[in-house]
């Protein structure tokens, strides 16, 4: 449906300390949102703040930034520990100097992590990382026009991050996790799923939500039961068909074994092209 072109420039820099102008994001370390490491950090990943391995990683409201374009993202690796670094560019596409507001979480199924922008705009869309940590990337416009970067991940990982100035950048580092992904995303083409995850336990009112490429500007939700239709949806897509744009919807469901689909209609003979998940619903 499309061919997606991302260049990357990938970083030869050892995974050490980040320079000067660094500020620091104190990850939450509420119960109910984030389990935090007291363990000293491999090495690898120096320095002393802590890493966390769900929910809320690190939050930063800004009240003014120059950044209004998501750059180029760069790595380092070594065996125990994977930094990845997140630009900014300004309107002009000089380097910005201030980050943007940031928000850095694990979706539920601990399987992507999740860094929000208040930034409107990127200069790549997707990229195939392949390290031990992480398979691939996706930088997704939001429903409400802003941006956020999946990390979809190849094992349970912890994670902290931070900010710099001059030039702006969000810091990820990441380290080996314990425990197993509650889920994985459903990825086929130009469509993924985030929610639900196929073979999850759902309640009778669930969340649909993903990203699409999508060439008409709409995905369609179907949820089918014993065959039949039990919730349908028809959702417009920002963007355009080289861009990953997001999805919402909410559906209500009957009680027993549901498939969900999202995707949309092929133009060239009508069959439906997408992803499906199987969800038990309770």
């Amino acid at each position: 449906m499309r061919v997606v072109t991302a260049v990357i420039l990938l970083a030869l820099v050892a995974c050490g300390p980040a320079g000067q102008g660094e500020m620091t994001a104190v990850p939450t370390t509420a119960a109910s949102t984030a389990t935090t490491s007291t363990t000293t950090p491999v090495a690898g990943c120096p320095e002393s703040l802590d890493f966390v391995q769900e929910g809320r990683v690190m939050g930063l409201e800004q009240l003014e930034s120059d950044s209004a374009i998501v750059g180029l993202i760069t790595w380092t690796e070594s065996p125990l520990c994977e930094r990845f670094e997140i630009g900014f560019e300004t309107v002009q596409g000089a380097p910005a100097t201030t980050p943007p507001d940031v928000r850095v979480q694990f979706i539920p199924t601990l399987q992507v992590i999740r860094v929000h922008f208040g930034s409107d705009g990127s200069v790549l869309h997707e990229q195939t990382v392949e390290t031990a940590f992480v398979d691939r990337l996706f930088v997704v416009h939001k429903l409400d026009g802003s941006t956020f970067v999946d990390f979809h991940l190849r094992q349970p990982v912890r994670a902290r991050a931070r900010v710099s100035n001059s030039p702006a950048k969000v810091v990820l580092d990441l380290q080996p996790g314990t425990g197993a992904f509650d889920g994985t995303a459903a990825i086929a083409g130009d469509v993924i799923m985030t929610s639900p995850s196929d073979g999850a336990s759902t309640s009778t009112n669930i969340e649909v939500s993903g990203y699409a490429m999508s060439a008409t500007g709409a995905v369609t939700v179907i949820a089918t039961a014993d065959g039949r239709v039990v919730a349908e949806a028809t959702l417009e897509v920002g963007g355009d068909s080289s861009e990953w744009s997001e999805y919402r919807t909410r559906l209500t469901l009957p009680v027993g074994t549901t498939t969900v689909f999202a995707g949309e209609t092929s133009p060239v003979d009508g069959r439906l092209e997408g992803v499906t998940v199987g969800v038990e619903v309770r």
